[in-house]
């Protein structure tokens, strides 16, 4: 049981990506400005997040497989 699908991953970290750039961009349209800690959480969250994502499908879809 392998817990980690390269390929997988990167999707993942890509469209995780995506959303909190969008989410940054809203942010920052709506309230004028980032604070450092808004990036700093945003680049620790959104690995974490995106692994997370990725755990979940590779689970569902070994499950589904037996």
């Amino acid at each position: 049981m392998n817990l980690f699908h390269l390929g997988l991953f990167a999707k993942s970290l890509a469209v995780i990506g995506s959303v909190a750039v969008v989410g940054c961009a809203v942010a920052l349209r709506v309230q004028g400005e980032l604070a450092t800690r808004d990036i700093v959480g945003t680049v620790i969250s959104v690995p974490m997040l995106a692994y997370l994502v990725h755990l979940w499908i590779a689970l569902s879809k070994e499950e589904a497989s037996r």
